[in-house]
């Protein structure tokens, strides 16, 4: 097992690259810059951006019904992830392959309901709700590990929409990282 010292945005990206993604639909946030400055720093990743977060994720349901793969989609946290809530449902009535990357407040103020820019209470069940399957990157060094149960889970079974959520903290955080294969 090999380790590199990045980012947790680009422990994401490279986790994507691992599993063969070649195109996300997003519209950068302030709760996901660390990923984007990954995808911008990643050649082999289209970014192709929306006007809407509901039409990123619809872009992301579409791309998987024609291709056949995840399709793969960023928003922010709060009001952003909420704004996708059509696409994550229509993902799950129509049994598509969508894997919902948004971003989350800081570690330290998860779950507390202080009020912090586009904090949602309980957003994972906000998304559990619609029938998608949720969880949360804690640590920045469990985000290979995370993205690669997130897909082998969309492969595996019915096809349904994945929400996994990143705090912005441990985007912007560096450690050293075991990028393991895809399951």
């Amino acid at each position: 097992m090999t380790t590199v010292r990045i980012t947790g945005g680009q422990a994401v990206v490279q986790t994507l690259k691992q599993e063969g993604v070649d195109l996300v639909f997003g519209i950068a946030s302030v709760h996901m810059l660390p990923v984007y400055d990954a995808l911008r720093d990643e050649p082999t990743i289209r970014l192709v951006v929306p006007r809407h977060e509901m039409a990123g994720g619809f872009m992301a349901d579409g791309y998987s019904r024609v291709s056949g793969r995840t399709g793969v989609y960023l928003t922010s946290t709060g009001p952003g992830a909420a704004n996708s809530a059509g696409a994550v449902v229509e993902s799950w009535i129509s049994s598509t392959r969508t894997l919902q990357l948004t971003g989350q407040v800081e570690t330290e103020y998860l779950d507390r309901g202080l009020g912090v820019l586009h904090e949602v209470p309980n957003q994972l069940g906000m998304f559990e709700a619609m029938g998608a399957c949720a969880a949360r990157i804690v640590r920045l060094q469990d985000a290979p590990r995370a993205l690669h149960e997130a897909f082998y889970t969309l492969r595996a079974g019915r096809p349904r929409p994945y929400v996994l959520e990143m705090p912005i903290d441990q985007q912007f955080a560096e450690a050293d990282i075991a990028l393991d294969a895809p399951y």
